[in-house]
């Protein structure tokens, strides 16, 4: 039988104040184990920091990535956890999401790429908007995270990397991510 993961969510600061926990505290977690709180987090103190979606999983870690957001469903194999700062499986689309895109973007790569160069753009544009369409309709649901994950970046001063295995960002969910995220801080 496989272990479902609890959702991720945010802790009242209110809730684990009533019992016993720190009145200060938010974090994201599994309502266990929290993976990431803002008391752990270090204070980077710069004004604006950034978003960045640049970058895959399997790219070197740099100084200006600040925290490294994995952003998949599935966690990658032979990646060490040590890579990243936390894992953020619900910020991904959804499995059935994700079959579409993959299935989707072959069908049009196979038939218009060599053949109709011109046609292949035309197509992998409305693919792009529908695909952005879907995501985020399915990223309403995580509106709390997003303005919590702003809230790091805003307050913190901590830039974030969103990471996938994707490797073109430009049509790839983490660039709607930041987006998001970027649309929160605001």
């Amino acid at each position: 039988m496989a272990r479902v993961r609890p959702p991720l969510r945010i802790a009242d600061a209110d809730a684990d104040a009533a019992a016993g926990g720190d009145p200060g505290a938010a974090t994201i977690g599994d309502g266990h184990r929290p993976c990431l709180s803002i008391e752990s987090l270090p204070r980077w103190g710069a004004p604006h920091a950034l978003v960045h979606c640049e970058k895959t999983i399997y790219d070197p870690a740099a100084p200006e990535d600040g925290l490294r957001l994995l952003v998949m469903r599935r966690y990658p194999r032979g990646v060490a956890r040590s890579r990243i700062s936390a894992w953020l499986p619900h910020l991904a689309p959804t499995l059935p999401l994700v079959r579409w895109y993959h299935d989707t973007k072959r069908e049009i790569t196979a038939r218009w790429q060599r053949t109709d160069p011109e046609r292949f753009g035309e197509e992998i544009d409305r693919f792009w908007r529908t695909y952005r369409r879907r995501y985020l309709r399915e990223m309403k649901a995580q509106r709390t995270l997003i303005e919590f994950l702003a809230h790091i970046e805003r307050t913190l001063g901590a830039s974030l990397t969103f990471l996938c295995a994707c490797p073109d960002h430009r049509i790839c969910h983490r660039s709607l991510l930041k987006e998001l995220v970027e649309g929160a801080r605001s």
